[in-house]
């Protein structure tokens, strides 16, 4: 996957992960659109005169058209767009323009309709007119829309058509009237979509106004053609009128399953998203190669942010839907009903049992391209029962551990950001100026947010909504580690919120690990240093601190196995810690027995830190 994604459904538009690209008016909107729609074949550079000008170029037009070439070049790589006889030509990417994708997913409905699967012909026929977000090839020349125009828009016409057309099969009749009505008043002299909307009317008791339908129709095909309507047509009125056409479709096959809903359930994406162009990479290339992929980390690294960016930017390869729900802490058969609703399961018609729900999902995905976001899991347990069976579908899971149980999946840790990204993060929240101004307390600012996309998030918020601060000022505010997270809080974003589910989520010996490891020194430290605050023997030591790293909750430094927390999880632990008791050590010494183990005669104790209830 390259990440780009092309349109000229609707206005001229090129994405780059997500995000529009800007292009330079629309002499150069149509040079792109031109070549576009050769689909990789070469387009003479007269072609493209014609299109920009029609039929009077100025003298400087081949010249001109270099420069929009060049230009596109510069905004799309210069392998994009390749010299040819004459002319020009674009390499795309399979996938990559949203007119291919609406060719395919025609081709497959048709397929689906060939083959007696008419809820999937009608859903994916939907998905296909779906691709349409305005008047096509909007933004280009006039002599562009006027000469390519047609073509697309009646490509969209017939596809609804068949769409529809799938639906009335279906017994659809009541759901297709409003949208028949408007389409006849737009095309009154196409007499398919009349004969629909007379049917559609028949079929829901309103055969006198199918009737009144047919006369309007009549009417206009004798004014403006000066001809009767078509046979079709003239049957349908007929039968309408002697009963013979029935008042419901008459099947010639077995009932089909509930119709399946084309979900589009993604969130909006996080417009102040910063960086993470090699996370997102890696992420893509792994939906695309596997069925299920896990970015996880500690909260406030922004995993759902980067989760619902990639899925945007893979829409288009998933066009049967894509699916969002808030795992959380709940039970994976209340997650399997919201998602069955979303799948268009009524209400009252979800199964009891979770392997029931777990069956029924299945088989309403079984086949059908869908991207399943399952955002913050806790455990394998919850994720297991919430995968497809088929193999078109792809699952995106986030998630504070790294659910080492789930077999298969591709796994990708999301950390603090970098530095100048954690910089440009709070000049875009606070505002360009407020960094430019201040450089040095900027870059001290997210050093003491541990460069962590929430907390820096927080620290910009505050300073957009107090004009009269300096940066220099919120730095000296969050200087003292006691009173840091007292800091970090604005409306709803809250660190110390964020931090408390982490810890949470540790069980009893990784809380207390964490406590201890808190009050060491400041700096990296080795696991015996650990073992021996803990009291506990070294591997011990090495293993909880191995799984407060895959927590995202400590980070390993150097070569040699060494560890270091940042200022706000350290921060967070050591108010946690609060008081103090004894670890047991043996007479020699060396750590002995386990972390919560109480005092035995005879041995020699110690203060270490412990935990706080």
């Amino acid at each position: 996957m390259t990440g780009v994604d092309f349109g000229v459904l609707g206005p001229i538009e090129v994405l780059r992960e997500g995000r529009p690209v800007r292009l330079a008016g629309a002499r150069q909107r149509t040079v792109l659109a031109t070549l576009l729609l050769a689909g990789g074949r070469v387009v003479p550079v007269t072609r493209m005169v014609r299109l920009l000008w029609g039929e009077s170029p100025p003298p400087t037009a081949r010249t001109q058209v270099r420069k929009q070439v060049a230009g596109l070049r510069a905004v799309l790589g210069a392998d994009r767009v390749r010299s040819g006889p004459d002319g020009y030509a674009v390499r795309l990417e399979p996938g990559e323009l949203d007119l291919d994708r609406f060719h395919e997913q025609v081709r497959r409905a048709r397929a689906a309709r060939d083959a007696g699967r008419g809820v999937e012909a009608a859903a994916t026929l939907r998905a296909a007119t779906a691709l349409w977000r305005g008047p096509a090839l909007a933004g280009g020349t006039p002599e562009l829309v006027d000469t390519e125009a047609p073509h697309l828009e009646e490509l969209h016409l017939a596809a609804v058509t068949e769409r529809i057309a799938a639906d009335l099969d279906l017994g659809r009749h009541g759901q297709v009237i409003g949208e028949l009505t408007r389409l006849v008043q737009r095309y009154p002299l196409r007499e398919r979509l009349r004969a629909q909307l007379m049917l559609a009317l028949h079929r829901s008791g309103r055969t006198a106004d199918g009737l009144a339908v047919y006369r309007e129709g009549r009417a206009a095909l004798s004014a403006q053609l000066g001809i009767e309507p078509g046979n079709e047509l003239r049957e349908l009125h007929r039968g309408m009128l002697t009963g013979d056409v029935p008042l419901a479709p008459t099947p010639d096959r077995p009932a089909e399953p509930p119709p399946c809903g084309r979900p589009a359930e993604l969130p909006a994406p996080e417009p102040d998203l910063v960086g993470r162009t090699a996370e997102s990479d890696a992420v893509r290339a792994s939906l695309t190669t596997g069925r299920v992929t896990v970015v996880h980390g500690r909260g406030g690294t922004g995993k759902t942010a980067l989760a619902v960016r990639v899925a945007h930017a893979l829409s288009g390869d998933f066009p049967d839907g894509q699916l969002f729900v808030d795992v959380g802490e709940r039970d994976p058969a209340d997650v399997l009903g919201r998602l069955l609703r979303a799948l268009g399961c009524a209400p009252t018609a979800l199964p009891a049992t979770l392997e029931e729900r777990a069956a029924r999902y299945r088989s309403l995905l079984d086949g059908r391209r869908v991207l399943v976001v399952l955002d913050d899991a806790h455990a394998e347990a919850q994720v297991a029962p919430l995968l497809p069976g088929s193999a078109a579908c792809a699952v995106l899971v986030t998630s504070r551990g790294r659910l080492g149980v789930l077999s298969g999946a591709a796994r990708h840790r999301l950390g603090p950001l970098p530095a100048p990204d954690a910089v440009e993060l709070l000049a875009r929240v606070a505002g360009p100026g407020r960094v430019v101004a201040e450089p040095a307390a900027a870059a001290t600012l997210v050093a003491r947010c541990g460069h962590l996309p929430l907390a820096v998030r927080i620290a910009g918020v505050r300073l957009a909504a107090r004009p009269g601060w300096t940066v220099a000022r919120l730095v000296r505010r969050l200087d003292d580690p006691d009173r840091r997270l007292d800091e970090l809080v604005a409306a709803h974003l809250d660190v110390r919120a964020v931090l408390a589910r982490d810890h949470a989520a540790l069980d009893g010996p990784l809380r207390h690990a964490l406590r201890v490891a808190a009050l060491l020194p400041d700096g990296p430290f080795a696991p015996a240093q650990l073992a021996c605050a803990l009291g506990v023997r070294v591997d011990r030591a090495e293993d909880l601190a191995a799984a407060l790293t895959e927590a995202g909750l400590l980070d390993q430094v150097g070569a040699a196995p060494a560890f270091r927390l940042d200022a706000l999880v350290r921060a967070d632990a050591r108010r946690r810690a609060g008081r103090r008791v004894a670890a047991c050590v043996t007479r020699d010494g060396r750590p002995g027995g386990d972390d919560t183990a109480p005092a035995r005669p005879g041995l020699t104790r110690r203060w270490c830190p412990s935990s706080a209830s």
